[in-house]
């Protein structure tokens, strides 16, 4: 766009002129800040974009390796599991096998020989080696595996048992809460094999969390 200044003298000519210059320039620059802001805001944009996106890229990795480790957790516990459930069912059968017998010496009249019944703490290093790592499995899982070790890990004495009834019923107790957590580790390691191989899972082991139920107001165990 041009402007003719003819009808002005020169001194005017020349204010005019520069007036439009400096207008012009105004413009231009006035543009170029709308242009630069509008460029920063673009980048900011792409920025956070790629921020978010590097940061769901993190979120999923980790979910990723969190899974991972918890099938490994879960693959490494159902195979001492699956070692302590034939332990246990062992165990129980055995009690029950001491019980009948004792019956029938009740029933023969043969007379009965003070015992002491004596179960050890069963070791399981491979839950001693992942205890640090059970927050890797689901809360209701890590209840479950807690509850049933627990139970596992508990040793039993009872001393001097000194007649048929008492050895009876001692055996047959504890033949039933042996029994129960074979069921249980069985239940455990069905549901920690969900883990390890991706499959729904089955819910919670019903766990009997009362051991004095199997003793009654007797205790569990006598020094």
């Amino acid at each position: 766009m041009t402007f003719d200044l003819s009808f002005l003298t020169q001194p005017a000519a020349t204010l005019v002129a520069g007036l439009v210059g400096v207008a012009a320039i105004a413009y231009q620059t006035k543009r170029g800040f709308a242009n630069l802001i509008k460029s920063q805001e673009h980048k900011g944009a792409l920025d956070r974009d790629a921020r978010l996106h590097i940061h769901e890229l993190n979120r999923i990795q980790r979910l990723e390796e969190n899974a991972f480790k918890a099938k490994k957790i879960s693959a490494a516990l159902i195979g001492e599991l699956d070692g302590l459930y034939p332990r246990h069912y062992s165990l129980s059968q055995s009690l029950e096998a001491d019980a009948n017998r004792t019956k029938r010496d009740k029933e023969s009249k043969i007379g009965f020989r003070t015992q002491t019944l004596e179960i050890g703490k069963t070791e399981t290093p491979i839950f001693d080696s992942v205890i640090n790592d059970l927050g890797y499995l689901h809360p209701s899982i890590v209840r479950d595996v807690c509850f049933i070790y627990a139970k596992n890990s508990f040793p039993f004495r009872f001393a001097e048992m000194q007649t048929h009834e008492i050895h009876i019923e001692t055996c047959e107790n504890i033949s039933r809460y042996y029994r129960d957590l074979a069921l249980e580790a069985a239940a455990l390691s069905a549901r920690l094999s969900a883990v390890s191989d991706g499959d729904d899972d089955p819910g919670p082991v019903m766990i009997k969390y009362d051991i004095d139920s199997y003793f009654g107001s007797k205790g569990r165990n006598e020094e």
